[in-house]
């Protein structure tokens, strides 16, 4: 193994971005949760990840198996589902959601 030429400290680029994804993830997953989805974090390997309704419940299931990013496309899929556009368009304008979770939504 060679030495890191970086200094203590130093982040690169890639670890930012992870970084980023999960401060993403843990802001979306906690907005759903506020929005009423019970949010389930489990291994589903095969099985699909995301948003459903079970009787008049919203389920989330957010499958742990994935990367932090796709786990935050599993968590926004359920924040951009129609029957919750006026909720999140009301924590928006309360200024609820971070910039980066909104350009997240923006482009899900």
């Amino acid at each position: 193994m060679r030495p890191s030429s970086r200094e203590p400290g130093a982040v690169n680029a890639k670890e930012a971005r992870l970084a980023n994804s999960v401060d993403i993830l843990e802001e979306a997953v906690a907005i759903a949760k506020q929005l009423g989805f019970e949010v389930r974090t489990e291994w589903l390997a095969e099985m699909p990840a995301g948003p459903c309704r079970i009787g008049a419940k919203y389920v989330l299931f957010v499958d742990l198996s994935t990367s932090a990013s796709e786990q935050l496309s599993q968590v926004l899929q359920a924040l951009c589902l129609p029957e919750f556009e006026e909720a999140v368009a009301a924590l928006f304008r309360d200024g609820q959601l971070s910039p980066d979770l909104l350009e997240s939504l923006s482009t899900a």
